[in-house]
């Protein structure tokens, strides 16, 4: 009774952590090794004592075969995330072994009442057995092709036990035959013991990870509190010194209309600052955009006209109430994506002095209300252009966005620059001091992963180089393609 009692241990111990954890692999092992526990009882009971499970007329021991097999494969699908790496596997396993348990348990329940419960053994190994055992290897051969080093522990687990098992059912083959002076029962018994064991190593390996991976998400969840804190901090001193500039303003200017006026504007501007501040710590928005703008508003109020820095606000804002209004969505029409984009280039523009020309290419004159993308897609794509491709190169600059539709499936974007490309840009790069980290590329591509799960088709990013005849470098061209 060693193997029961094992069971039943794993049982309560599965159960324990599972109700502490919430990890759901515990929950079907604990199922998964009650009914296998109570299933080698009976055996063991039937071997050992004078208990005929046949006399009885129940055949339960048949019945518990289909519950631990099914949960088995629950199990298996669970511990080894199946939902995110074979989706469709995953599908098909619980498809099949829910059909199994349910139809299994009617028709065993049924034939009980019936008093016929006999017949289920004979539709257990005639039906359900092979279908159980094809779907068995089927699993063990996808499995081995997924990056997760925990499916390890469930084939060689799975493997030892069939080897076990077949070889207790051929020893049973021949009058219950001993091998080495040992009964098919307790081979059976020694694969159930390794599998129990191989599985328990697993999962206690499976946690410490999930512990591992809780902590260094805490870890980096305070490293983001702590950098936001501090950017807070700057803003607020920003805010202080803009704030004291216009108080001291305003006090000259309050006697006629004009610094009246000059005194609403100030007070708006004042509002508008801490609303844009505030926000964009609630929405968690792009740190180095708010720096770089704000840097912009300080370096307009420092050396140009109080109205050009007001009309650098003013847009400003503008674009910023886009950015948070699609801050909660998945989603945007490109129609107004397109219009953000442009606002972000007004805003840039009136930073460059409008040295760079801005091109919009709608080759098939689509309807851009129709398409959804996510929103604030192409914006880091542009100002990567700008800040890496344009900001050092001399005559003329111009960044074009193209959008057409060659399949029915994907929409396509190109943005393009003339710059000096990315080979020179990173050259340039190089030899600064300090050194301003490109991302804008890796946040299109993070965003369009995220956008593609539900829809028909994979995203696709590629990035060209552009040459001129002499094979000197012209620019770069990105290329997405969004799945509709």
């Amino acid at each position: 009774m060693f193997t029961f009692n094992l069971m039943m241990v794993w049982f309560s111990l599965c159960a324990i952590i599972f109700y502490f954890t919430k990890i759901k692999s515990f929950k079907y092992y604990a199922a998964y090794t009650l009914f296998l526990g109570l299933y080698m009882g009976l055996k063991l009971s039937g071997e050992y004592t004078s208990l005929n499970l046949r006399e009885t007329g129940w055949y339960p021991n048949w019945y518990l075969q289909l519950l631990y097999n099914c949960l088995y494969f629950i199990f298996a699908a669970s511990f080894l995330n199946l939902e995110k790496h074979l989706p469709r596997l995953n599908q098909n396993i619980r498809r099949t072994a829910y059909s199994c348990l349910i139809g299994g348990s009617v028709l065993y329940f049924f034939l009980l009442l019936l008093g016929q419960s006999e017949i289920f053994m004979y539709f257990f190994l005639g039906v359900l057995l092979p279908i159980i055992e094809l779907l068995a290897v089927y699993t063990i051969y996808k499995i081995f092709f997924i990056n997760d080093r925990f499916k390890f522990y469930m084939i060689i687990g799975t493997i030892i036990y069939h080897i076990f098992a077949y070889f207790s059912l051929y020893l049973s083959h021949y009058d219950n035959t001993k091998f080495l002076g040992i009964s098919p029962i307790s081979w059976f018994t020694f694969g159930v013991v390794f599998e129990t064991v191989i599985f328990a190593l697993g999962l206690g390996l499976r946690i410490y990870q999930i512990f591992e991976d809780r902590n260094n998400t805490r870890i980096s969840l305070i490293s983001e509190l702590q950098k936001n804190e501090k950017l807070k901090e700057s803003i607020n001193e920003q805010l202080q010194v803009k704030v004291a500039q216009k108080t001291k303003e305003v006090a000259v200017l309050i006697e006629d209309r004009k610094e009246r006026e000059k005194q609403k504007i100030r007070m708006q501007y004042e509002q508008e600052l801490l609303e844009m501040t505030l926000t964009s710590l609630r929405n968690q928005m792009n740190p180095h955009f708010i720096f770089n703008a704000l840097n912009s508003i300080k370096n307009a109020i420092i050396h140009k006209s109080k109205e050009d820095a007001v009309s650098y606000l003013n847009k400003f804002s503008k674009i910023l109430r886009e950015v948070l209004k699609n801050s909660n969505n998945d989603e945007c029409s490109l129609k107004e994506e397109v219009e953000t984009l442009q606002l972000y280039m007004n805003l840039e523009n009136i930073r460059l002095e409008n040295k760079i020309e801005f091109i919009l290419e709608n080759e098939q004159d689509l309807n851009m209300s129709t398409f959804k993308i996510p929103p604030l897609l192409l914006q880091p794509l542009v100002e990567n252009s700008i800040w890496h491709g344009l900001s050092l190169k001399e005559g003329n600059k111009n960044i074009i966005v193209r959008v057409f539709q060659n399949d029915e499936k994907y929409l396509t974007i190109e943005v393009e620059d003339n710059g000096l490309g990315r080979e020179r840009a990173m050259e340039i790069k190089s030899k600064k001091i300090l050194q301003r980290p490109s991302i804008g590329l890796q946040l299109s591509i993070d965003r369009l992963k995220l956008f593609g799960k539900n829809r028909l088709g994979p995203h696709d990013v590629s990035i060209i180089d552009l040459y001129d005849d002499d094979e000197i470098a012209i620019g770069t061209k990105v290329i997405l393609k969004i799945p509709i």
